[in-house]
């Protein structure tokens, strides 16, 4: 079947498909349709889709295909991807939780071409959004968005074993992880040595060389639901295999992490990552659950940024009332996320709203002395104010430099308070 004519088929089946019923959703394959078109495209914008087709296979298994035509008159580059985001409001694309891989397209006047991906994932039980997107690509390497497509929901079937292998991302290409068990340990003790057995498996008909690790991260504090943001803490000397087309492998992986990062990081995530012989992204799953799906941002932290150097601020303690007469302490957890040992300073102000540069117009403020934190390591430290606050409504915020080098301060991590301090 054609490209076009199967996207008219999946066109004529959308009043069948509004009617299925659970069950029959719950078959091993659904076409699901496209109801919309935003921007429309036109020979302005350039590229546009013309025919698309999904299916779902087994519930965790979907193939989009998509022709994509250049509506202009001259030569045209752009991207091209998809995303599945869970139901809800806001658009598609924030809501995001897993993204295809991004293939480029060089079209000339008139020209089409049809591109296909097939992607793995695991989500929990329950309808999802689709969406397509294509930007083109601009001389000055900018982005302008051409053209997109949203899906009728599709329904998805969560794995019946465990540990779920998920992506925040495709794989790039016809390798990828399809199994992963433990051999010395039951459970999910992750406080002792173990080892985990990982299938890769390249359903190309080109051979593959990949590197094997696993890799356990951490989330940052606010953040805890955007599971795929996070460090690196540690990670297992790579395992070098050779796939042959059409193959799969088994990769003993014998994991050790140091007893210090089991403590101070007691909600780590496993990953399992592969890279290609330059060191580039080929796959990458987290062991997970149901629960990964569940879990919620710590209350009262407002996280606009993650750290953008090696030290996170992980919690904020106020007073809790303020009052205008007395020099407040405000209690700051600074985590250590790399196995080297750092010196830093910690701030933090009151000030209107939640600016960027709140010591411009700071009310109050507070500075630590220096601060030593080792490999690993965590510390709550208090700092307290060197001014009085004064009466009204305020935002708080912490912030962490590095002390790089002599007189010069580097920015790490910085946190606010969600709701507004009241001084009186």
């Amino acid at each position: 079947m054609s490209l076009s004519s199967s996207f008219q088929y999946v066109i004529d089946r959308c009043t069948q498909w509004r009617a299925l019923s659970l069950g029959i959703l719950s078959a091993l394959m659904l076409s699901s349709c496209f109801t919309s078109s935003s921007p429309s495209c036109s020979s302005d914008i350039g590229l546009c889709f013309g025919g698309i087709g999904i299916t779902v296979d087994r519930g965790s298994r979907v193939t989009v295909a998509a022709l994509i035509t250049n509506a202009s008159r001259v030569e045209l580059r752009g991207l091209a991807w998809w995303v599945i985001a869970p139901r809800g409001t806001g658009t598609v694309w924030d809501r995001a939780i897993f993204e295809s891989r991004v293939d480029h397209v060089d079209l000339g006047q008139s020209g089409n071409v049809k591109l296909t991906w097939d992607a793995s994932f695991a989500l929990p039980t329950g309808f999802y959004d689709l969406a397509l997107a294509i930007h083109r690509l601009n001389v000055d390497g900018s982005q302008t968005p051409s053209d997109a497509r949203y899906a009728d929901p599709i329904f998805v079937s969560a794995p019946v074993s465990t540990p779920w292998l998920i992506r925040r991302q495709q794989a790039t290409g016809d390798v990828e992880v399809t199994n992963v068990s433990t051999l010395t340990q039951q459970g999910h003790d992750l406080t002792g040595p173990r080892t985990l057995l990982v299938t890769v498996s390249n359903s190309g008909p080109l051979g593959a060389n990949v590197a094997i690790q696993l890799v356990e991260r951490t989330t940052f504090s606010g953040w805890e639901n955007r599971w795929w943001l996070g460090e690196d803490l540690y990670a297992t000397a790579p395992i070098q295999r050779t796939l042959a087309p059409f193959s799969s492998e088994i990769a003993a992986v014998r994991v050790q992490v140091p007893a210090i990062l089991i403590t101070t990081f007691r909600a780590r995530q496993q990953w399992v990552r592969l890279t290609s012989p330059d060191s580039s992204f080929v796959d990458q799953v987290l062991l997970g659950a149901g629960e990964t799906f569940s879990t919620q941002p710590s209350k009262g932290l407002l996280r606009r940024g993650g750290p953008s150097g090696p030290i996170e601020i992980s919690a904020i303690g106020d007073p809790g009332h303020w009052r205008h007469t007395a020099k407040h302490n405000i209690f700051m957890t600074l985590v250590n996320l790399t196995g080297r040992s750092h010196e830093m300073k910690a701030w933090w102000y009151l000030a209107k709203g939640s600016e960027a540069r709140p010591w411009l117009d700071a009310v109050a403020a507070g500075v630590s002395t220096r601060i030593t934190l080792g490999p690993w390591t965590s510390a709550t430290v208090s700092v307290t104010a060197y001014a009085d606050a004064p009466i009204g409504s305020w935002q708080l915020s912490a912030w962490i430099h590095l002390n790089e080098q002599p007189g010069r301060l580097v920015q790490s991590d910085v946190l606010w308070v969600s709701e507004a301090i009241t001084v009186t």
